[in-house]
């Protein structure tokens, strides 16, 4: 979300100790030239995002594990709270011990019309993708760019906490 090196210069100054600010001023430039490069070094590279008109926009953003997530679809506000059938899916996958519920789920519209997608094994030995439509009853897309279109800004449920560094 930094818009410009000025920006940056100014954190910088600001987090560097008292006794690196009183240098003179050859030297704390050449220090906060060094920071800043460290610290677009350490930030560009880590951020997915793209400039809409002046605003930033993370195209994957980092999710929360165990959470539901507010996303309005199917006609209801906050459908993971809302949509009984769905928020039955979410409390059981919460205490899941057998490996069946655990998963990502996801809203995402394909055309026109609003769908709910688990990775979710839900039954013994699936793997793939479990299309539902908003009143529960499940379906079959046969599209594999719809589902490798499925990204963590879609998602409104993950039962499990990714292991540092990893998706898994």
């Amino acid at each position: 979300m930094f818009r410009s090196g000025l920006i940056i210069s100014v954190l910088i100054t600001l987090m560097m100790p008292p006794f690196l600010q009183q240098l003179d001023g050859q030297d704390n430039a050449r220090l906060t030239n060094l920071k800043q490069t460290d610290v677009q070094d350490t930030i560009v590279p880590t951020a997915s995002c793209r400039d809409s008109g002046g605003e930033i926009i993370d195209e994957d953003p980092p999710v929360p594990c165990r959470t539901i997530i507010r996303k309005d679809a199917c006609g209801t506000i906050d459908i993971g709270n809302n949509l009984n059938w769905l928020n039955t899916l979410i409390v059981t996958s919460y205490s899941d011990q057998s490996g069946i519920y655990r998963g990502k789920i996801w809203v995402s519209n394909y055309r026109g019309i609003d769908y709910i997608v688990t990775d979710m094994p839900l039954i013994a030995g699936y793997t793939g993708y479990h299309v539902f439509q908003c009143d529960g009853s499940e379906t079959v897309i046969n599209d594999n760019a719809y589902f490798a279109s499925l990204k963590n800004s879609y998602l409104i449920w993950m039962s499990y906490c990714p292991q540092p560094g990893t998706t898994d």
